[in-house]
């Protein structure tokens, strides 16, 4: 349920990000952002590939395929260590 949750949400916010790109191009977008949002917003999305990946164009879809071998990676580590299913 809390996964579904997260996703959702995750799905949500990447595809608003897309639609904003879409509507503004980057090359304003960034100019936009305080220097400090820009450094927050690279630290929450766990480094500057999401920015770098909006950036060059990349739409949500690709974004997410382009994160699947990590993710994949990251899922099989953790299985070890869950309780619960």
């Amino acid at each position: 349920m809390i996964n579904t949750y997260f996703s959702d949400l995750f799905n949500f916010g990447l595809n608003y990000l897309e639609i904003f790109r879409i509507q503004k191009p980057c090359t304003g977008l960034w100019r936009l952002v305080p220097r400090m949002a820009i450094v927050v917003f690279d630290k929450l999305a766990g480094g500057p590939l999401l920015k770098e990946q909006i950036i060059s164009g990349m739409n949500a879809e690709d974004i997410r395929k382009s994160w699947k071998p990590g993710l994949d990676k990251y899922k099989q580590m953790r299985e070890k260590y869950l309780i619960y299913q």
